[in-house]
């Protein structure tokens, strides 16, 4: 059975009208200013601007907040993640001149998201003029612009007349020719958090953990946010598979691999973040839908909180 999702990947820039100091600028950061106005939206009247109002109160309980624990996955359970996530140059401390520019961007997943796009740029033009981490009426958004077409939402102080297409992804594309060869790039400021219950070192990061990351995130995602029955069937061939794909890790000074270890979990286990350049080399064409797919969704813990797990791939053979 095919897994498919609707995905829209928006990049924001905005413009500084007057001085402004931003101390600290990460994706919580934007996460917590996008929840604020939010609430604001969706707060209640008396008479009938309480209508529209619901449906910043539905976007903000079921993409903001998505509490509920999803549905049952057969592969990882109940694990559940938020339908959008947002993407930023990580910094601690820049001053903003009037004519400076900060840019973000935001991923937002699934049938409800998609429905109601139109209210979420919206959401986030007003978050952007009003408190963006800490500094009132200091940016104005100058444009949204949808990645995948670079289609815009909204430019030059306008709405587009139509909006863009999203991104209808699914397992089933099919490439020509054969792939032996690809080239993954996790960056090293949203590095691939991952726990493992194994002693000692962890040194390498075979296929297959990397391709049973991209099916837990593609499945969780695909069957909470999406229309229909999202099971990938041949999950366990898949990473029977995956096994016999061997690895090179890069050692170049400017993209060297890297794993660490950065702590343990609540549970015990080892917390490990891997950054920097692999390639993998064997029969790799089925397993290029997920891989880049999820260079858009992000892998591993923090995934949908901070955008953490992100990585670039190319092929190389």
């Amino acid at each position: 059975m095919a897994c498919s999702l609707l995905i829209r990947k928006i990049n924001f820039v905005a413009v500084c009208t007057r001085p402004a100091e931003i101390r600290s600028f990460s994706p919580h950061m934007l996460r917590g200013a996008f929840g604020n106005t939010l609430t604001w939206l969706s707060r209640a009247y008396s008479d009938d601007r309480s209508k529209e109002n619901k449906e910043f109160e539905s976007i903000y309980e079921n993409v903001f907040k998505a509490e509920n624990k999803g549905k049952y996955k057969p592969h990882i359970g109940g694990v559940h993640y938020n339908p959008y996530f947002f993407e930023c140059e990580r910094f601690d401390r820049r001053r903003f001149s009037p004519g400076d520019k900060l840019a973000f961007s935001a991923v937002f997943m699934g049938d409800f998201a998609n429905r109601h796009i139109s209210k979420i740029i919206t959401a986030i033009k007003l978050m952007t003029s009003g408190d963006i981490c800490g500094n009132f009426d200091c940016f104005v958004l100058e444009s949204a612009i949808e990645e995948s077409n670079g289609s815009p939402y909204y430019e030059e102080g306008e709405y587009a007349a139509s909006l863009p297409e999203a991104w209808d992804w699914s397992d089933q594309y099919n490439i020509p020719g054969t792939v032996s060869g690809v080239a993954i790039a996790f960056r090293a400021n949203a590095p691939f958090v991952f726990t493992s219950k194994a002693q000692g070192a962890q040194t390498h990061l075979p296929f297959r953990m990397f391709v049973e990351k991209t099916l837990q995130r593609v499945e969780a995602i695909c069957t909470d946010f999406s229309k229909g029955e999202q099971i990938i069937d041949n999950w366990d061939s898949l990473l029977e598979r995956a096994e016999e794909v061997t690895s090179k890790e890069s050692a170049d000074p400017d993209n060297c691999f890297s794993i660490i270890q950065t702590g343990r979990s609540r549970s015990g286990e080892t917390t490990w973040a891997v950054s920097g350049r692999i390639n993998y080399y064997g029969e790799l064409k089925e397993f290029l839908p997920y891989i880049n797919v999820c260079s858009v969704l992000h892998i591993g813990k923090g995934a949908s909180m901070d955008g953490s797990g992100h990585y670039d791939w190319e092929i190389i053979e």
